[in-house]
C-alpha cells in the first residue's frame, strides 16, 4: 500500500509536465481520451 503523501506526489508530478516521462504520459492520456464513450460520442 502506498502512503497518501507519496500517491499525491506521484499525481502532482504526472499533472505537471516535467521530464520525458511526463511528455509520454500526456501523449498517452490524450490518445486514451479517444476511447472514452459517453452520451456525446455514441455511434448509433
Amino acid at each position: 500500500m502506498i502512503p497518501p503523501q507519496i500517491a499525491m506526489s506521484i499525481v502532482s508530478d504526472l499533472n505537471h509536465n516535467r521530464g520525458k516521462g511526463a511528455a509520454l504520459f500526456q501523449k498517452r492520456k490524450a490518445r486514451s481520451e479517444k476511447w472514452v464513450i459517453d452520451e456525446n460520442n455514441v455511434k448509433r
